[in-house]
């Protein structure tokens, strides 16, 4: 009888939790704040509104920096007809957990913007729409909304190649053509892409041919007289122990 009362408890207290979770569904969003039109050039934003939630909410699922994902903040505004002189947008990437877009220069050189905001539910295969997939959502406030910009200096004190990450803000424009509406008025990071030749770019050890992991493995055994520098590939991935960064892509 104790054990039937338990688990009917234990029953009663999962279907709460997930409640507070399907009752409270927001679509990601930057949320613009009315500002000032005196001040030219930035916008005032919220960059993730929908992780405000019930201290009940907060009880079952975690405080985490919701308070952060929910502070306003002034951000510069980004155009793509004036950043690096003059950017194109050519490409859609993303779709596991954020949304990115690939842009070039004129000399064809690459840069991309990354969404702030995030979706791990993007992650989960055939959970689109489901509880679990609004769960996921919610526990994108683990993280915090600005940590990608603290990592280049540290980076760069261990001498590891790096991007540099700007946070901005890319109001709806005619320069994103067909991607306006859906990449319109968001928070991003812009930073370069790390592709073919970086002799300019230091970040990037002045390199004349950037590659990925699949063309570097078809490399190294292709020649045996191709090697893997042992201690820069060790000291890159004990930084990303360190910082518990566990993304492997290529």
């Amino acid at each position: 009888m104790i054990q039937a009362v338990g688990v009917k408890a234990g029953s009663r207290i999962i279907a709460v939790m997930l409640l507070f979770v399907i009752s409270h569904t927001v679509r990601s969003q930057t949320f613009i704040v009315k500002d000032s039109p005196f001040i030219k050039g930035s916008t005032v934003v919220i960059p993730g509104k929908e992780y405000k939630r019930s201290g009940w909410h907060n009880i079952f699922w975690g405080k985490h920096y919701r308070r952060e994902w929910n502070t306003a903040f002034r951000v510069e505004n980004f155009y793509l007809d004036t950043a690096a002189g003059g950017l194109t947008a050519f490409k859609e990437g993303g779709g596991r957990q954020s949304k990115s877009l690939r842009l070039k220069d004129k000399n064809g050189k690459e840069y991309v913007l990354r969404s702030v905001n995030k979706d791990f539910g993007k992650g989960l295969k055939d959970m689109d729409e489901t509880f679990i997939s609004r769960i996921a959502k919610d526990q994108v406030s683990i993280g915090h909304p600005y940590t990608a910009i603290t990592i280049t200096p540290m980076a760069k004190a261990v001498g590891i190649y790096h991007t540099t990450p700007r946070i901005v803000f890319v109001p709806v424009q005619a320069s994103l053509k067909e991607f306006s509406n859906e990449y319109g008025d968001q928070l991003y990071l812009f930073e370069q892409r790390p592709d073919e030749n970086q002799e300019d770019a230091d970040n990037f050890g002045n390199s004349k041919n950037v590659i990925g992991s699949e063309k570097l493995m078809e490399k190294t055994y292709e020649d045996n007289d191709i090697r893997v520098d042992q201690l820069a590939f060790v000291r890159a991935r004990l930084f990303d122990i360190f910082i518990g960064d566990w993304g492997r892509h290529p």
